[in-house]
This record gives C-alpha cells, sequence and structure tokens, in this order.
C-alpha cells in the first residue's frame, strides 16, 4: 500500500510539473503568435531562443512547487521506516 501511495503521489507531482512547463510554452507561444502577426517572424523567432537558452521558470511556478513537494513526499514515504511500537502493534503476542 505504502509503494502504490507513493507511485500515485509521484506520477500527479510529475503531471503537475509537466502543467506547469506546457502552460509556460503555450503562453510563449501565444506571445510568439502575436510577434508574427505584425511581420515580424525574426523577432518571433529569435523570442523562443532566447526563452529556451534563457532557461527561466515556468510562468505558472505554483504548479512546479507543488508537484516538486509532491514526488518529495512519495521519496520521504518510500524511504520512512516504521517506528518499533507500530512493527510489534502488528502481531498478537498476548498469551493464552
Amino acid at each position: 500500500m505504502k509503494v502504490l501511495v507513493s507511485i500515485l503521489l509521484f506520477l500527479v507531482g510529475a503531471g503537475l510539473v509537466a502543467y506547469s512547463y506546457v502552460a509556460s510554452l503555450v503562453s510563449l507561444a501565444g506571445d510568439v503568435e502575436r510577434t508574427a502577426q505584425t511581420g515580424d517572424d525574426a523577432s518571433a523567432f529569435a523570442m523562443i531562443v532566447d526563452f529556451v537558452m534563457s532557461g527561466e521558470i515556468p510562468q505558472v511556478t505554483s504548479y512546479l512547487y507543488f508537484g516538486l513537494l509532491l514526488i518529495a513526499l512519495a521519496v520521504v514515504n518510500l524511504i520512512r521506516r516504521r517506528s518499533k511500537k507500530e512493527n510489534y502493534d502488528d502481531y498478537d503476542v498476548s498469551e493464552e
């Protein structure tokens, strides 16, 4: 169960990070389209190259940070060990 929860958290986190980057690229595409409609195609291409080369973080950073948080929680959930008390509670050691 612990592994399944960790996998689901990781997948949701990766999906949020991917959504953040896709939304950023869609926003950039809108800016490029407006620039290209004015007839300045070279400037539109330069805008794309500048964005890719600069390595800017996406504009939808809340999804990016929340996705990274979920990925971190998934990894911590897999690494975390159960306490000895929790292990002993699983077994019935009562004497009859």
